[in-house]
């Protein structure tokens, strides 16, 4: 009776450890309903942006595009809708922000 207590006791010490929760870094969606576009990104913890940063128009033309470190940007881009990059900035370095286009 004993050991069948503790087996139970460890498989459901196990279920609890094995079970994964939440992915926190899961791609967070939202779709402006006047003007159609759609962002797309990721927040950390302290709900700050943090991967990649998306922003599409209403047919799907990617108009902006980052990646950010915890709230820090590291890439930041601006397209024409007709696919035209039209603004740039990466992160160099010593970890500024340089404009790379045009």
């Amino acid at each position: 009776m004993k050991n069948n207590m503790l087996f139970l006791l460890l498989l459901f010490v196990i279920s609890i450890v094995v079970v994964p929760g939440p992915d926190r870094t899961s791609a967070i969606k939202k779709v402006d309903l006047v003007t159609g576009q759609i962002t797309r990104c990721n927040y950390d913890d302290s709900s700050m942006l943090h991967g990649r940063y998306t922003l599409h128009d209403k047919a799907g033309n990617l108009i902006e595009e980052g990646e950010f470190d915890h709230g820090a940007c590291t890439y930041y881009s601006v397209n024409s809708p007709d696919g035209t990059l039209l603004f740039e900035v990466r992160e160099n370095e010593n970890y500024l922000l340089v404009q790379t286009y045009p």
